[in-house]
């Protein structure tokens, strides 16, 4: 069986068919969720779009290097591209949970009779970064979803 594995009618298809549609389907998923990301308000649906948003232009990503050797240099240049979208949505999740755990420690602190001012200064800054992060992402979406570098999708 190994020697000879059962070949599907997608296998008998030309890779440079094959692998390109497959990539452009991971687009078209980050395409949709960023779209419905950025068009969310701010609070935790808005957080929650660009975490779905993040995964979809992680596994663009992955598609694009996945067949970046099989294609010319635009292959990887797509796959660059995701990747800085990813690592943009990927520090605003970051806030997004550093958000949670300040909050989680003041409500702590102020249980214990303690002072909680301070947490409530460091989800101040993770919300105004959170803030600046969403609107570098929606940059960084601007430039990534350009057509130049998808062209080599078909």
């Amino acid at each position: 069986m190994i020697e000879r594995p059962p070949r599907t009618e997608l296998a008998r298809q030309p890779a440079s068919e094959v692998l390109p549609r497959a990539v452009q389907r991971a687009y078209r998923r980050t395409s949709k969720r960023m779209t419905r990301a950025l068009a969310e308000l701010t609070g935790a649906d808005g957080d929650a779009a660009l975490h779905e948003a993040r995964k979809a232009a992680k596994r663009a990503r992955y598609a694009g290097e996945a067949v970046a050797s099989a294609f010319d240099p635009s292959a990887s240049r797509f796959a660059r591209q995701m990747k800085k979208l990813q690592s943009v949505l990927g520090d605003h999740q970051d806030r997004v949970i550093s958000r949670h755990v300040d909050r989680e420690l003041a409500m702590a602190a102020h249980k214990a009779d303690e002072n909680a001012f301070t947490y409530g200064v460091l989800y101040a800054r993770d919300d105004q970064e959170a803030a600046r992060l969403r609107d570098r992402a929606a940059r960084t979406w601007r430039r990534a979803s350009r057509r130049r570098y998808r062209r080599w999708l078909g």
